[in-house]
């Protein structure tokens, strides 16, 4: 099964400060997949980082 998403060295900074560093991921279609962390707040970035990226695709898509 190919991957639906698949993603390498997402990294997101503000200013100086790196929120995410360099993360690796790949979905297949159908997984299910969550986020556990010691920090919501981290959890919630990636969350917000994914949904912008799918929203930047869907526009280039259409």
């Amino acid at each position: 099964m190919s991957n639906s998403i698949h993603v390498e060295k997402l990294t997101k900074k503000y200013g100086e400060f790196t929120a995410v560093d360099s993360i690796d991921l790949s979905i297949k279609q159908g997984e299910l997949f969550g986020l556990l962390d010691q920090m919501e707040q981290a959890n919630q970035l990636l969350s917000a980082c994914w949904l912008l990226y799918l929203v930047q695709l869907v526009e280039v898509l259409n």
